[in-house]
């Protein structure tokens, strides 16, 4: 077996076991699901999403220590949010592996995704752009 470090250095993981593609942050939520050197799921709680969001340098360690509270004072709802989350990425992983089959990505899954967007104290919306690419032939 491959040691961690050596994925590290070849930038396959970052220093927390997950995946990393390129700097794609939404490719790395998508293999999430597995976590090097940890048994499970990758994303199995909250914790492991803040430790996700702090590797890949989306959320600060003083960010983070304002949800441990929360995680502490709400656990029922840390437990519902990440259901909501797991859900998300397991239909996030179907639109990829259709896309990657060459079909577009689902506008019901845009949808779907942005009604469950707009439960959350959030400015973010998915936009689902139609590109229409033209071939020219040179004569």
């Amino acid at each position: 077996m491959v040691k961690v470090g050596a994925l590290v250095s070849a930038g396959v993981i970052n220093s927390e076991g997950f995946y990393t593609v390129g700097g794609r942050t939404a490719i790395d939520f998508a293999n999430s699901k597995s976590r090097v050197g940890h048994e499970g799921e990758g994303l199995h709680s909250l914790e492991n999403l803040l430790t996700f969001l702090k590797s890949q340098s989306l959320l600060h360690e003083d960010e983070a220590s304002s949800y441990h509270m929360f995680m502490f004072q709400n656990p029922a709802r840390c437990e519902q949010v990440m259901a909501d989350l797991l859900e998300i990425r397991r239909e996030f992983v179907k639109a990829l592996d259709q896309m990657a089959n060459g079909w577009p990505m689902d506008p019901i899954f845009v949808s779907d995704l942005n009604d469950k967007l707009a439960t959350f104290p959030t400015k973010l919306v998915l936009e689902l752009l139609k590109m229409a690419i033209s071939y020219k032939k040179s004569l």
